[in-house]
């Protein structure tokens, strides 16, 4: 680490202008280069050797002392040239020595033992001193392009010692922080950076000199004072007797990063506060274990808490509905035990006495053994539950028109079957008045005449109330019943009718059915459209045979089925996927509203309703409805489907 103290390396001129040449002069240039160099470097080291062999030897010295004052010429000359021309050189000092300072004198002779071995030293030694001089620069070399390598970097880097002295400091940290190399070098790296640490500097030293490096974000000041959150990568050199050498710090900025991460936060949260704010949905965190909950701003506006208050699943329960707090109780205590996710309709009551409606769903996530972090949401849905009241009533508005719109087609046959009780009553009437004025009247005959008055008086009460039930406002009451009994009701409204246009009504019903879960007055509705309809289809029709079958069973799914089937003109196949469609209708002066009604009744009843041509002549439309799953009493509104035994 610490060889990028040295100076920078230049290259010299001459090489960099080659450098543009085409390849082939390239290489010829450097050539002819490189041999004008080596030859004026041999030139210039035989002339050196020479002249100082001869000023040592007029200055009488010995052979020591002239073979170290080679030496040296030849260490000297190793810089420039290379290790080939520094063994020329030192056979070149080696030769001069043995010519001039050893006997005989200007004789290349050795005839002396010491003489050689003054030879061999200063040969040898002036090669290696030679090799490790030429090794020494060739890491300097290195080290210096390592250096210049450093500075190409966009990062930071300065290194520092085991006292945190800054000994390098790079051109990208010269840029970032502001300060000069000769300014930082020297200083005290996080006195001078003012380093702001993610832990302690303890902890980080401990990781850094057990794993050898350390990663993490630190906050560095600049020299204007500006604040910087910088990504750092440390890594440690240690010696081999594991003392600390240098430490390599490299930053990357991010600090813009951080500050778009932040604005992408902040601007997210505002998103979510406004999404929920506009889908009046609020989250919640809670963990069961600490009890510590936490809400977003607009569970608080859910709630009508102030945002000061520190949330708890009490204020939660204590904003329950009275009606609705111990089953939303019991099913919080049922979740957190059995660790499973929460789905809660409720109703809140507000200070104010307000009502709202409200679905909370959470997600169990298990923290601990005994604990469970609940994540999840609470949605104000006190608009919808108005919606679905608002539509329910519509609906039940639309059915309630639609059944007395069909009355007003049947007010003949109703005029036809109230009537003929009225005139019995008027018959057995004036017959008790006959029987009254007798001597002696005939009181027994008289009972039976008022016993025929009170019978027609409750057929004719009877109807009137069936009709009354058809066209009034009233909840839709479900009970248990038998279809068959509906479709003989139907049928005794009419008769008359059906009778009147030359239609016969035959029965196929099946005995032993299940009882169903359904509103009486909505089935007669569904089967007094499908009778009507069938009367309509016929009416045009000029066949002999012109008869309706009513028939009921069980069918494969345990379901009860009932079909009504005339002898028509049966259904064109393009009309039959839309029969069911509001407002689409094949009379003339219809509205299309009689089968989408009765298709919206049979599915609130959990069933289904299809139509089909016969395989001869007619239609035949039938629904199906699942029996009831337990003998209730009654049930108000719309129910969960029963499911099928």
């Amino acid at each position: 680490m610490t060889s990028f103290l040295g100076p920078e390396y230049r290259p010299a001129r001459l090489p960099h202008i080659l450098a543009h040449a085409h390849p082939y002069w390239k290489r010829r240039h450097i050539t002819r280069t490189q041999f004008a160099y080596t030859a004026l470097v041999w030139i210039a080291g035989s002339l050196a050797l020479a002249g100082t062999t001869w000023v040592c030897f007029q200055s009488h010295v010995d052979i020591s002392t002239a073979s170290l004052i080679l030496r040296l010429v030849v260490v000297v000359l190793a810089l420039f040239t290379s290790f080939f021309s520094s063994f020329l050189f030192a056979i070149l000092g080696a030769t001069l020595l043995d010519y001039f300072f050893t006997k005989p004198l200007f004789h290349l002779s050795v005839y002396r033992r010491e003489d050689v071995v003054a030879l061999l030293t200063f040969t040898i030694t002036t090669l290696v001193v030679s090799a490790l001089i030429r090794y020494i620069r060739l890491l300097g070399n290195v080290q210096r392009e390592q250096a210049r390598l450093l500075d190409l970097t966009n990062d930071s880097i300065f290194v520092r010692d085991d006292g945190d002295i800054i000994r390098y400091w790079n051109r990208a940290a010269e840029s970032l922080y502001g300060w000069k190399r000769s300014e930082a070098i020297g200083k005290h790296a996080y006195t001078l950076l003012a380093t702001v640490f993610p832990c302690s500097l303890e902890e980080i030293n401990h990781a850094l000199f057990q794993t050898g490096h350390w990663e993490g974000e630190l906050v560095h000041t600049t020299r204007d004072g500006a604040k910087l959150v910088l990504a750092s990568r440390w890594s440690v050199q240690i010696d081999a007797n594991g003392k600390l050498c240098a430490i390599l710090e490299s930053n990357t900025d991010i600090t813009r990063r951080k500050q778009a991460e932040e604005a992408l936060r902040r601007s997210e949260a505002e998103f979510l506060a406004e999404a929920q704010r506009l889908s009046q949905t609020g989250s919640f965190a809670w963990n069961t274990q600490t009890s510590a909950v936490s809400w977003s701003a607009q569970t608080f506006r859910i709630f009508e808490y102030d945002a000061t208050v520190p949330p708890s699943i009490e204020l939660f329960f204590a904003r329950l509905h009275p009606e609705d707090a111990t089953s939303a109780r019991s099913a919080f205590a049922t979740a957190v035990a059995a660790k499973r996710h929460l789905d809660l309709d409720t109703r809140l009551l507000m200070p104010d006495g307000a009502i709202k409606h409200v679905h909370v769903v959470a997600h169990a996530l298990e923290t601990a053994p005994a604990g469970v972090q609940y994540i999840g949401a609470v949605m104000d849905v006190s608009a919808a539950r108005r919606a679905e009241e608002q539509i329910r009533s519509t609906q039940a508005e639309l059915e309630r028109i639609s059944r007395a719109t069909v009355l007003g087609v049947l007010s003949a046959s109703i005029a036809h079957e109230v009537g003929q009780p009225l005139a019995a009553i008027m018959t057995f009437g004036q017959t008790a008045q006959r029987w009254i004025v007798r001597e002696p009247p005939e009181l027994d005959e008289v009972h039976g005449c008022l016993d025929g008055v009170i019978a027609s008086a409750t057929r004719a009460s009877s109807i009137v109330q069936r009709v009354r039930d058809m066209t009034s406002r009233t909840t839709a009451q479900r009970e248990l019943l038998n279809l068959n009994d509906v479709a003989d009701e139907m049928a005794a409204l009419l008769s008359w009718e059906l009778s009147r246009h030359g239609i016969e009504l035959q029965f196929k019903l099946a005995q032993s059915l299940p009882p169903i879960l359904a509103n009486r007055i909505q089935l007669q509705q569904v089967l007094m459209n499908l009778l009507v309809n069938a009367m309509q289809a016929m009416s045009g029709s000029a066949g002999e045979q012109r008869n309706i079958m009513v028939e009921s069973r069980l069918d494969d799914s345990g379901h009860v089925t009932v079909a009504v089937r005339d002898s028509g003109p049966g259904i064109h196949t393009d009309d039959l996927q839309r029969l069911f469609e509001a407002f689409y209708t094949t009379k003339s002066a219809g509205m299309g509203m009689g089968l989408s009604i009765c298709r919206s009744i049979v599915v609130s009843h959990c069933g289904r309703i299809w139509a089909a041509n016969n395989a001869d002549c007619g239609a035949t439309f039938s629904f199906s409805l699942p029996p009831a799953r337990k003998p209730a009493a009654q049930e108000t509104g719309d129910k969960t489907c029963p499911s099928a035994p």
